[in-house]
């Protein structure tokens, strides 16, 4: 086995362990260095120490803008099927060997006929199947378990709460908070556009959820999920399932965040 005995070069090998996406670095550099040995058989220091620096220059171009190749899937006629749309998209990026229908997709999110879908419900199932999942919302699901209704009043319009209480169904799913609560441990503050950037920097695909109407640059309130897949500088990516349904969508993040993207639902499926 080779062993790096160069103090500078052990020293820029450390930083590169500590710094954020260390992993997607070594590994770059790894490949590099491998490379380099195959075809001239020299691996010293000066050359591990120019493919580390590689390696660094290509994660941060990485950073500048990514983009995954996720398959799209749009709402249904009656437009309350987009949480189920975007977990489609997702569960198809992730197994690309299975199908998931819209009634499976719908029992599985605890789905209420005719009404938008709380998807934390999905999280008990995706957990069984081995992804990793993140969660960060200004939404208190615990305060909301004890306070009910009173809570939603504390941080929603009154417009927001009527929409939640009567067109989805966060009253039907409340009683999988506890659980929800033991297995992903969300986060409770708003997500910022840094949040986004390192989770897809990490592997993971986004959910989030939006004013509909907003993110179409019109007035009105009516949450709408949709899939994050990438990012550039001014940018994110999105699917939006619609209706109507707009494929590989390119929204500037002061918009996004004006629509209400402040909170993310992040799934990777999990090493064996």
């Amino acid at each position: 086995m080779y062993r790096l005995r160069d103090p500078a070069g052990m020293v820029l090998f450390n930083s590169l362990a500590n710094s954020s996406g260390s992993i997607t670095l070594i590994l770059c550099m790894v490949k590099i260095v491998y490379t380099h040995y195959y075809y001239t058989l020299d691996m010293s220091c000066q050359a591990i120490y120019h493919a580390a620096i590689l390696a660094r220059n290509i994660y941060f171009i990485m950073l500048i803008m990514i983009k995954y190749n996720v398959p799209f899937f749009a709402n249904t006629k009656d437009n309350t099927h987009c949480v189920q749309a975007c977990f489609k998209s997702i569960l198809k990026f992730f197994l690309p060997e299975r199908a998931f229908s819209f009634a499976e997709l719908g029992r599985m999110s605890k789905k209420s006929e005719g009404k938008g879908t709380w998807w934390f419900p999905m999280y008990l199932e995706l957990k069984k199947m081995r992804f990793d999942i993140k969660e960060i919302s200004n939404f208190d699901y615990e305060k909301y378990y004890k306070e009910g209704k009173k809570y939603l009043q504390e941080i929603y319009t009154n417009e927001q709460t009527n929409w939640y209480l009567e067109k989805s169904n966060l009253l039907d799913v409340k009683k999988y908070i506890p659980e929800f609560l033991v297995l992903v441990k969300p986060e409770v503050r708003k997500a910022t556009n840094e949040d986004f950037e390192r989770l897809l920097s990490e592997g993971y695909l986004l959910i989030s959820d939006v004013n509909y109407y907003a993110i179409q640059g019109k007035v009105g309130y009516g949450s709408h999920a949709v899939v994050v897949f990438g990012f550039d500088e001014e940018n994110f990516y999105l699917h939006d399932p619609g209706l109507p349904p707009r494929e590989n969508l390119k929204v500037s993040k002061k918009l996004f965040q004006k629509a209400g993207g402040d909170n993310l639902s992040a799934f990777k499926l999990s090493a064996l």
